[in-house]
């Protein structure tokens, strides 16, 4: 199961934006950013991420967009 270490959504958007994805603040209920790739495929990215469940399935996405998850965390 991919994961990444607990930081904050504003960090995390600021990662996927250096490396090529779009975060749209004005998409998500609530504090959620929508998260797009380079490919065209979204994602959510909640306010929070203390699950692990969470940040797997952000960690999947990226994976699948082609984004090795070593240089996602170097961006972090």
């Amino acid at each position: 199961m991919p994961d990444f270490p607990e930081v904050s959504q504003a960090r995390v958007a600021r990662a996927l934006v250096r490396l090529g994805f779009t975060v749209d603040k004005t998409k998500g209920k609530g504090g959620h950013y929508k998260v797009y790739g380079p490919s065209g495929l979204f994602t959510i990215l909640p306010s929070h991420l203390k699950a692990k469940g969470t940040r797997s399935s952000i960690a999947k996405f990226i994976i699948a967009e082609g984004v090795s998850l070593e240089t996602f965390k170097a961006e972090l």
